[in-house]
């Protein structure tokens, strides 16, 4: 045995040497792959206490990196059509009070932002585009976008969301979201979209 690996040290070398260019590629490959997957924002939009229009919205920013909110986006969709707000700055109404508040500022890695009721989102969806309260009848999806800048990033990214409107067993509406998942709008065919609405409702 020691023989023959004498006789071809020089390609069993050749062979190792490979063996271990291999090894190192495909190391420095899964490094790649983890800095690169650490790098990408990982926005939630979320739905907490129920289905109810009083359940609560959250922004999740499960990335590592913080999340700056920049912009919140509501399609409200009734009779097939799709009528848009921005509804970062929201009036919402408590215990016979009424007070602002900015949806707007960051969001560290692994936290989130609860943005209140869903139906403060919608009631601002409806006064935004000055539509009657009893619409929501007919009211069929309920789009959301959050749009913002992650990290030290220049660009900006977004997340989106789909929730329609429903009955519950009591005959109250509610809603639900049409995916398990939130589609998060980080590739460059996003960004010229990205960039308008920014220009637009900013």
């Amino acid at each position: 045995m020691l023989d023959w690996i004498a006789k071809n040290q020089g390609p069993l070398s050749v062979l190792i040497n490979a063996g271990m260019l291999g090894i190192w590629v495909l190391y420095a490959q899964l490094l790649l792959r983890d800095y690169r997957r650490k790098l990408r924002p990982k926005i939630l939009i979320n739905q907490s206490l129920g289905t109810a229009l009083q359940s609560h919205c959250l922004i999740c920013n499960m990335s590592e990196q913080s999340f700056y909110v920049s912009l919140v986006l509501a399609d409200l969709t009734i009779d097939d059509q799709a009528y848009r707000c921005s509804v970062t700055d929201l009036e919402i109404h408590e215990a016979e009070q009424t007070k602002n508040i900015t949806i707007q500022g960051p969001i560290k890695g692994g936290d989130y932002r609860n943005i209140g009721a869903f139906n403060n989102i919608v009631q601002g969806a409806l006064k935004a585009n000055d539509l009657d309260e009893q619409m929501l009848q007919q009211a069929q999806k309920l789009t959301l976008y959050v749009i913002g800048i992650y990290g030290s990033e220049n660009q900006a990214v977004g997340a989106k969301r789909e929730f329609c409107f429903d009955t519950d067993h009591h005959g109250d509406i509610c809603l639900n979201p049409t995916h398990i998942d939130t589609d998060n709008l980080t590739g460059r065919r996003h960004q010229k979209k990205i960039r308008r609405w920014l220009e637009d409702y900013l």
